[in-house]
Parts: C-alpha cells; structure tokens; sequence
C-alpha cells in the first residue's frame, strides 16, 4: 500500500480550518470544536489508507485521562463495532493510521469490511466504553484519504456537534448503562446537537464514459444523541437501531430523488446499514455515462426523455445531483411521547452525514454531503442545545477555568 507522502498531506490539510479561541457558538460546521465528531467513511480496503487526524484545540482541557479522554467507536459496513480511547493533552494533535492495528480497525481485531463510518465523542475518565459522555467541546478532526492504485488522495472535515450539560462546563451529558451490552444510555443531564435527516449531493460528474469518472458516496446514520431532550435518546458510541429492530441492520432508507443535467428526475430507493457504493451502483444507467444521450444541448434537452447535456464538450464529462431523505427512525420512536417530554414529538428520521468521493485519472475530490444542526425532521428548525460559551478552549486569565 503506497502510504501518503509530507507534501501530499500537506497539501490535503490545506483544506482544514486554522481555529483561535471561538466565542458563543451553536452551529455544528466544522469550523466549531464540538464534544462529538462524526467521520462518514474511512477506508483501509487495498489499495485505500486513512489518515485520521484529531486536535484537542483547548489551552487547559487534558484529555490524557486527567479531564477525560476521547472515545471513537468504529462501525463498519457489516454492523461490526469496536471502539478506542484516544489521548490528547491541551493543543495536541494525534496522526491515526488506520491501517496501523492498534487503532483496532485493521490487523488483530480486523473489521470485516475494513469500510464503514465513526462516532467520536469526550468522555470522562479514561474514555472506555461504559464511561460517562462529558461536555468539553474541544475537538476537532480531519479525514485524509488516499488511493495508491489511482495515484490521489482526498481531505474532509469530520462533522462536529457541540455538547450541552445540566451541569455547565465538564459536566455530564449521558450516563451509561454499566448492564449494558451495547454501551446504551442510562441517563440523560445533556444532548448533543443533531445531524440532519436529509442530505443532498449538489452535483456529481457521471460514472464512466470519456472523462473516465470513478465515484463513491458513503453515508451514515448514527445514534441520536438526545436531540429531542428528556429522558430517551441513543448514546453516542452505542448500537443504533430502527424502532423494533433486534438488530442495526437498516439505519438508511431513502426513496432518492435522481436528477440529470436537463432536469429529469427519477425516484431510487436506497437502503442499508450504511451507504456505500458507487453512484453507477447505487443508481444504475442514470448515473452511468455510457448510457447517456449527448445529441441534444442543454437549450434543448428540456423535457426530452434521457438527454443530458454536457460540461465539456470534448471531454464529455456529465452532471446530475440528488436529493437523499433518510425516512429510517430513530429507537426513540418507541409510541410512549410522555417520555420525552410534553409538546415533543417521540418520532423522528434519524440524522445522517456522508461524502461523495470522486476521481477522474490522478485527480481527487470529496464533497461533505451534511448541513448545519437540524431537528431530526425536514422542518428547518436549527441548534437545539443553548449556545455555549466556550471556557474550555480559552480560559480568561492566566490561570483561572472560566465557568459559562
């Protein structure tokens, strides 16, 4: 496997945010440290290696097991998990190699797949599975993955979501259940920022064809984090499941809706533990060049059945985007609302975040495929944690903790 080179890398980290201290915030871009990064897709299936890279950005939060520590659980395409506890002491930066086993991704405790997607989060202690979630939102992360067989390499930003406690500062957020099985929360004093249900790919270049497009779109669906508040809620790090399911098998159900370059649109359903396949897959001829007609040009192709125009004529490089709802619920829907709380509907689609990798001849792209926090719905509603100060990151000072 060709391992990524200091300049290649350098170049793919041009790409991540340089942060100074942040003052009230609530969104979940990646430019806000959060208590809970999502990474979509890592991949160390040959000739595929992944680089993840995790920053501790506070000036006094020790997460070297003194404040607490980070936790990644690591799900793959086949519903296996694992997890690990990660140190980072105030203003440090930790290099995982996936491909190294002693991140337990490959090697020893080998995923299956060796695809799939992460859920990482703050937790007290020494961040073991059964260990508390706590609220120091401080993390930062970036995905860089590369590609020997085709000679390129792709950066992303994982998805941060701050973290808010009853408690303020350092407090705690979910309990969980030390009879548990399956890491599942016991209590909540907190929530999590929610991911959206519904994604879109704003455009895509078609599979195939003279521009000789290669595509992936990776998409996860993870646990809720508490989002509608009161006392259900799936933990960061835990199995996440549909209402009735014994098992995770189906966390993405989506009736996709597909369309060309000259508006056509056809509906797709998709589904599975997580998404990940190429757009050819996924969508057949409709994403596949071959199969296109290019006679027309776009000023013509207005309602004329499979006529896409082009983006370049000579290369013949074709465009299209899509529209993904995740129509999967969460386990919080179990019918009983007066758990959650009155005027807070106990039903919702679960949260989703993805990429779409692509690569033509030496040359690499990724497109982050998630929005700003949602209400788990397709209502708009934003940020449903209050806005927090962030003491953690910048204490005033020179040696006080600053309390929100």
């Amino acid at each position: 496997m060709k391992s990524l080179t200091k300049i290649a890398l350098a170049s793919m980290l041009a790409v991540a945010p340089v942060v100074a201290a942040v003052g009230t915030a609530s969104a979940n871009t990646e430019l806000v440290p959060g208590a809970r990064l999502a990474v979509p897709y890592w991949d160390v299936k040959s000739p595929r290696s992944t680089l993840l890279l995790l920053t501790n950005v506070s000036r006094w939060v020790d997460l070297d097991g003194a404040d607490g520590a980070v936790h990644i659980e690591w799900y793959d395409k086949t519903c296996t998990r694992t997890n690990i506890p990660v140190y980072l002491t105030p203003g440090d930066i930790d290099q995982l190699d996936l491909s190294d086993p002693k991140w337990n991704v490959k090697g020893a405790t080998n995923l299956p797949s060796e695809q799939g997607y992460a859920d990482i989060d703050v937790r007290a202690n020494n961040a073991s599975s059964l260990d508390d979630s706590i609220q120091f939102n401080v993390l930062l992360g970036t995905v860089v993955i590369s590609d020997s067989a085709s000679d390129f390499a792709v950066a992303y930003p994982a998805a941060s979501a701050q973290g808010s406690s009853d408690q303020g500062l350092g407090g705690t957020i979910v309990t969980r259940d030390p009879s548990s099985t399956v890491s599942g929360a016991l209590a909540w004093s907190g929530r999590y920022e929610p991911y959206p249900s519904r994604v879109f790919v704003p455009m895509f270049f078609a599979e195939g064809g003279p521009a000789s497009t290669a595509s992936l779109l990776a998409i996860a669906g993870l646990p809720n984090g508490n989002w509608a508040g009161g006392s259900l809620g799936e933990a960061p790090g835990q199995d996440a499941k549909a209402p009735g399911d014994v098992s995770p098998n189906t966390l993405i159900n989506a009736n996709s809706e597909f369309y060309d370059g000259c508006e056509n649109r056809q509906s797709n359903p998709i589904s599975g533990h997580m998404i990940l396949a190429s757009l050819g897959t996924l969508y057949g001829s409709k994403a596949n060049q071959a199969n296109w007609n290019t006679d027309a040009s776009e000023e013509n192709c207005h309602g004329v059945s499979n006529n896409f125009p082009t983006v370049d004529e000579a290369s013949g490089a074709f465009v299209g985007w899509i529209d993904i709802p995740n129509a999967v619920d969460t386990s919080i829907g179990d019918g009983n609302a007066a758990l959650v709380g009155p005027g807070v509907s106990d039903v919702t689609d679960r949260g989703v975040v993805g990429v779409l990798v692509q690569n033509s001849g030496h040359q690499g792209d990724v497109t982050r495929l998630w929005g700003d926090p949602a209400a788990g719905d397709r209502d708009g509603n934003y940020a449903l944690v209050d806005p927090i100060d962030h003491c953690d990151i910048d204490p005033t000072g020179s040696s006080s903790k600053c309390q929100p």
